[in-house]
């Protein structure tokens, strides 16, 4: 079963490990510290319930705030809660990095 917040035909393995603003990419693939887009879910329906009940939305913002050590849990926030992941569940949430300003840098540029 699959959610996502919509379809462009276009499809999202490209192969491509690189998290960019552009690039279609999986949640486990976020650097900590970055804000992210929710796209689709991809999971088998027990596991795409359990995930849209905590709030994993397809259009909804989050953040990953850190990694678990030795491939551990990924702490992420979605909205005003901030939840634990494991990595292999997060291999089913589609996301799409936000490009944000670096705020030493000012706009990046």
């Amino acid at each position: 079963m699959s959610v996502s917040a919509s379809s462009n035909g276009t499809g999202n393995d490209t192969g491509n490990d690189t998290v960019g603003a552009d690039i279609v990419a999986k949640l486990a693939q976020l650097p900590s510290g970055e804000h992210a887009t929710i796209l689709a879910l991809h999971a088998e329906a027990a596991l795409e319930r359990r995930l849209l009940a905590l709030g994993l939305r397809p259009g909804q913002a989050i953040c990953l705030l850190r990694r678990g050590l030795m491939n551990g849990p990924l702490h992420i926030r979605v909205g005003t809660t901030e939840l634990m992941l494991r990595r292999q569940e997060a291999q089913h949430i589609d996301i799409r990095p936000n490009r944000r300003p670096n705020p030493i840098r000012g706009t990046g540029a």
